[in-house]
């Protein structure tokens, strides 16, 4: 519990700069890989950031219900990783989902360790179907 509570006090902030950083209006980019690594979207696209945000908000907000933190499966198997890049095309936080789990895993978060999270039916099917909402 104590480990959690730690996670979300450094996660929190994190998230707020990453849902500040989509909302507005900046010149990163949100990178989706599939499951061999290799790009099938790159857009700086504003609705597409704000989509993005929107599904991240929800992922925070479930942070603190301890159900929603799981351990990654050891048959789990990539589905898509969303990169989220600077101005400058540095890596940023990683979102990886997978095709037979609704999970959500962070990881390339500086001092802290990946992160896999349980994601609502929802949320699950809009990340592991980006071509119906990326632009």
């Amino acid at each position: 519990m104590k480990r959690k509570v730690a996670y979300f006090l450094i996660l929190f902030p994190i998230f707020l700069l990453i849902l500040s950083a989509c909302k507005s209006k900046t010149e990163g980019f949100l990178t989706i890989l599939d499951s061999q690594n290799q790009q099938v979207y790159q857009t700086n696209n504003t609705k597409t950031f704000d989509e993005f945000a929107d599904i991240l908000d929800k992922v925070e907000s479930e942070e603190d219900n301890e159900d929603a933190w799981v351990d990654l499966p050891d048959d789990a198997e990539v589905n898509y990783i969303y990169d989220i890049s600077g101005r400058k095309g540095e890596s940023g936080v990683k979102f990886t989902t997978y095709k037979n789990y609704p999970y959500v895993t962070l990881s390339n978060i500086p001092a802290v360790s990946d992160i896999t999270l349980r994601l609502s039916e929802k949320d699950a099917k809009k990340l592991n179907h980006p071509d119906e909402w990326v632009k």
